[in-house]
């Protein structure tokens, strides 16, 4: 927190940088039931880690003009709009496209069983597929005339409100064994 606060006035890497602690919580809990760190622990971070980027970002673009009033630093408050969309949808993309992998993580260890692999790979994939909808917003049907998605109308808040409804799914889900 002494690094992460400071930052959000400073640079967007703050999000980054945030996602460590916000990761931490299945990690503490595993290592303090198990008493020393697993793998299975280390799966959970990654898990929670990766799924925090297309929700947050979904979050940010939604919000964007209230966290850059508030003079916080995230990708959708960057002042080229169009350069600020794109890269938050880049963002976004990367890390629900690494969630399909980094899903499966428990299931390569052992650690849950079938139902939970085909639950992890059906959730993932409509999580990245919502974020693909997300991509709406930098590279659609709007974007090559200048104009981007804007959060206040609906075709700008749907996919992001769509991304977001489906971070909370998918996390709420992989927690299942």
């Amino acid at each position: 927190m002494a690094i992460y606060t400071p930052l959000k006035q400073v640079s967007t890497i703050n999000t980054f940088i945030g996602a460590f602690p916000g990761a931490l919580p299945p990690l503490i809990g595993w290592t303090a039931a198990r008493g020393m760190i697993e793998w299975p622990g280390v799966a959970l971070f990654a898990i929670l880690f990766v799924w925090q980027f297309p929700h947050f970002m979904a979050i940010g673009w939604m919000y964007r003009e209230d966290y850059a009033r508030a003079g916080v630093r995230i990708t959708p408050t960057l002042g080229d709009t169009r350069y600020a969309a794109r890269s938050t949808v880049i963002q976004a993309l990367f890390y629900a496209t690494l969630m399909v992998g980094v899903s499966l993580w428990p299931f390569a260890l052992g650690t849950t069983g079938d139902a939970y692999a085909a639950a992890a790979v059906c959730l993932s994939l409509g999580y990245l597929w919502c974020t693909i909808r997300f991509s709406r917003i930098g590279f659609g049907r709007a974007a090559p005339s200048g104009e981007l998605a804007d959060a206040s109308t609906p075709s700008g808040r749907v996919p992001a409100r769509d991304l977001l409804h489906a971070s909370i799914i998918i996390c709420r889900c992989c927690w299942l064994p």
